[in-house]
């Protein structure tokens, strides 16, 4: 997966001073970054836009860290490119393909949710979250790193999802397809947005459906929910 740093640019400044060494190795996602100038280098830089945990996750040759590091000074990034063959192969060495991957992402399940009859199933599709903080929990873990906790997303990089109008259709199929499958490169609302939503296959049904009824219940927004059925049909 490679990184998406959208269109978030840094204001122009003076140069920045050289970042303090890292003291301390850093052990991430299975990789452990020696302490050093790289270190400290690579974290002031890429923590103007995303997590630094965002580049922990990687295992990239480096070729591609150099044209993900291109890219990312592009966007604002104060990394100097008299340190860039450095920092490339740093990352090469520490996070490259030969490098054991992360482990398996670990979500919260939400809960099963039955249904004695299509009564209550057609009530429950119109109904709040049944447990609206599993909804938001797993909102919070698999989400809001990019859309933001208020659903608010980050302009040019992550849609909103506040009042979006897939999140909010009365029919929920092109929310689900979203979520189970991704996207890239669609236009949103007419606006455009650079970065790439991967697909969510790996969580459950009933996860995905928690995640779902909270993003279509929260912020203002007033649409049916799912059921863990209908996520299972849409797979």
């Amino acid at each position: 997966m490679l990184i998406n740093y959208g269109a978030m640019r840094r204001p122009a400044t003076a140069a920045a001073p050289p970042p303090a060494a890292q003291a301390t190795p850093l052990v991430a996602d299975g990789a452990t970054l020696p302490a050093g100038p790289q270190l400290a280098a690579l974290q002031a830089s890429c923590q103007i836009c995303h997590s630094f945990g965002l580049v922990t996750q990687q295992r990239l040759s480096a070729a591609t860290w150099k044209a993900e590091i291109v890219k990312m000074r592009g966007f604002g990034a104060p990394l100097p490119a008299a340190d860039e063959a450095s920092v490339v192969t740093y990352l090469a060495v520490h996070l490259g393909p030969s490098v054991p991957g992360p482990p398996p992402h670990t979500v919260v399940t939400a809960p099963p949710v039955t249904y004695t009859n299509a009564e209550t199933a057609a009530s429950a599709s119109t109904s709040n979250v049944p447990n609206a903080a599993t909804g938001a929990q797993l909102y919070a873990q698999n989400c809001a790193a990019c859309h933001g906790a208020s659903g608010a997303g980050v302009p040019g990089a992550f849609p909103p999802l506040v009042h979006d109008p897939v999140v909010i259709a009365a029919n929920p199929t092109g929310h689900i397809t979203a979520v189970l499958k991704g996207m890239h490169g669609k236009a949103i609302g007419g606006k455009a947005y650079s970065a790439e939503m991967p697909p969510f296959t790996q969580l459950s049904d009933n996860a995905i459906a928690a995640i779902i009824d909270h993003e279509r219940t929260s912020w203002g927004n007033h649409a049916p929910t799912v059921t863990p059925a209908q996520v299972k049909s849409a797979r």
